[in-house]
């Protein structure tokens, strides 16, 4: 049971891939016990095993847009990797213009929720990552109304076009 006195179905999780692509896994609460405390937030793991499936057309409040989820079961296999040998990301954003803010907060298909409003854009700029790889970075600043925050982004060539928003 939840705290609030609800069957507990199972948890979600937004995965993310050295793509910089993001999936949404659930784990029912048949294989919670197995899979829970094998999982910790900013580890890398090599999952396996697991039901790749479509939403269901009426499904509201899917945590990334894209069409699948993975859903674990008791045959998933995790295993954790070394995370030095990785270029995946700790999280990742979509950048919407702020005048579609209205009919965001109107949908039930996506959840949405705004960190901030871009204040200052400092420009993109060509570097070599720490692998030797070239990459593209932004700097900017976002801003909550009451304090900012210097981010940088780093931008990938090959952003599957179904994560491209704005």
């Amino acid at each position: 049971m939840t705290m609030e006195g609800k069957q507990f179905k199972g948890f979600n999780m937004v995965l993310l891939d050295s793509r910089n692509s993001r999936i949404h896994a659930f784990v029912p609460a048949k294989c919670e016990d197995e899979h829970y405390m094998k999982l910790k937030v900013g580890n890398v793991y090599s999952i396996s095993r697991f039901i790749y499936q479509q939403y269901k057309k009426d499904f509201k409040y899917q945590l990334v847009r894209g069409d699948y989820q993975l859903m674990f079961s008791n045959d998933t296999n995790i295993k954790k990797l070394d995370a030095t040998d990785t270029e995946i990301n700790d999280n990742a954003f979509d950048f919407f213009d702020h005048a579609d803010l209205k009919n965001l907060a109107k949908q039930t298909a996506y959840l949405a929720d705004v960190v901030g409003i871009i204040k200052i854009h400092r420009g993109i700029e060509d570097i070599v990552n720490k692998h030797g790889k070239p990459q593209k970075q932004a700097k900017f600043t976002i801003s909550n109304g009451s304090s900012n925050v210097n981010l940088l982004g780093q931008l990938w060539s090959k952003i599957p076009k179904r994560y491209c928003r704005g």
